[in-house]
C-alpha cells in the first residue's frame, strides 16, 4: 500500500466493514494504488466513518450499546487521466435530500409512538418546533440489509409559547429507510429510523418539567432519535416528477436514554414532538 493523491473522475462506492469501534466520531484515510496499464492507474481511498447506531441496543435491552462502521471507496479509474478534480466534488456527488417539518410536543411515550399508538395527542401547552434537514446517501444496502442509509444534519427552531424564549437546536445523525413493502411498486412507502445527537441552546420547557418531576438534572446535549413513515407524493397523485418526494409523519425524540449514558450526563427524561414533513431526493451529478 502506497500513499496516493486524490484525482478527478472518482466514483463513490461503499463497502461494509464488520469491525465494531468504540464511541467516537473518528475518521481515518488510507490509500492504495494498483496499475491497470501503462497510462491508467486505479486509486482506492477509503474513508472510515464511525457513526453509532445505538438504536439497535436500545431496541433490544434499553441500553445504548451498539456501534457501526461504514467504509467509502473512491475508485479513481477514469478515461482521461489528465483532468484535474478534487475530493470535494466526489463527496458532493450522488443522492441528497432536503426535508422541512413542523409539529407539536406530545405526552405520548416514545414506545407507544414506535407502535403508531396515540400518534396525534398534543401536549396541552402547544409548544413545538419547525425544522430543516439535509441528508447524503451513503449506502443502498446498509449492513447487507435492504436499507437505504444516509448521513443527516438539521437545524431546528423551538417554539416555547411564552414559557421561555424561543431557541435553536442542532442535530447530526444517521438515518436508514426500509421501503421493500409488497405494495411499494404501486405506492412507495418507507419506514425510517435515525440515531444521532442533538444540541439545544436551551433545555426545552417540556423536558425541564419531566426531569424536575424526577428530581434529575436536564441537559442541552442529548441523544436524538427520529422515527418516521412516509409515502411517495408522485405515486399517490400520479405525478412522475414527484416520485422521489415524500409526505410523512415523524417523531422528533430527545432523551438521555433512561439515564444509562454518562455521555449524556445520565439524564432520565426527554421529549417527543409529532411532526408532519415533506422530503425530496435529488441526484447531484459531477461536472
Amino acid at each position: 500500500m502506497t500513499s496516493a493523491a486524490f484525482k478527478s473522475g472518482s466514483v463513490l462506492k461503499l463497502a461494509n466493514e464488520s469491525t465494531l469501534l468504540p464511541l467516537a466520531p473518528v475518521c481515518s484515510v488510507s490509500c492504495a494504488k494498483t496499475v491497470e496499464d501503462d497510462f491508467l492507474g486505479e486509486i482506492h481511498c477509503a474513508i472510515i466513518l464511525n457513526i453509532f447506531s445505538g438504536i439497535i441496543g436500545l431496541a433490544i435491552n434499553g441500553q445504548f450499546s451498539s456501534f457501526a462502521t461504514y467504509r467509502y471507496e473512491f475508485n479513481d479509474y477514469q478515461d482521461n487521466p489528465y483532468v484535474n478534480g478534487s475530493i470535494t466534488k466526489d463527496l458532493t456527488k450522488g443522492e441528497w435530500y432536503w426535508r422541512v417539518a413542523a409539529g407539536r410536543h406530545t405526552e405520548t411515550t416514545f414506545n407507544q409512538l414506535v407502535r403508531f399508538q396515540n400518534m396525534f395527542k398534543p401536549e396541552e401547552r402547544g409548544t413545538g418546533l419547525a425544522s430543516v434537514f439535509v441528508g447524503k446517501k451513503i449506502a443502498d444496502n446498509f449492513m447487507w440489509l435492504p436499507l437505504d442509509a444516509y448521513v443527516t444534519g438539521g437545524y431546528v427552531r423551538r417554539f416555547e409559547k411564552g414559557f421561555q424564549d424561543n431557541f435553536n437546536e442542532y442535530v447530526l445523525g444517521f438515518k436508514a429507510y426500509f421501503s421493500k413493502f409488497p405494495w411499494s411498486d404501486t405506492i412507495k412507502t418507507r419506514i425510517g429510523i435515525a440515531e444521532g445527537v442533538s444540541y439545544a441552546a436551551k433545555v426545552p420547557f417540556v423536558e425541564g418539567e419531566h426531569v424536575e418531576a424526577k428530581n434529575r438534572s436536564a441537559s442541552k446535549f442529548l441523544n436524538y432519535i427520529d422515527w418516521s413513515i412516509d409515502v411517495s407524493i408522485g405515486d399517490v397523485f400520479k405525478v412522475p416528477k414527484l416520485k422521489e418526494c415524500y409526505l410523512g409523519w415523524s417523531v422528533h425524540h430527545r432523551s438521555g436514554i433512561f439515564a444509562s449514558s454518562d455521555f449524556y450526563g445520565n439524564v432520565n427524561g426527554g421529549s417527543n414532538v409529532n411532526t408532519l414533513y415533506v422530503q425530496c431526493h435529488h441526484n447531484v451529478m459531477g461536472s
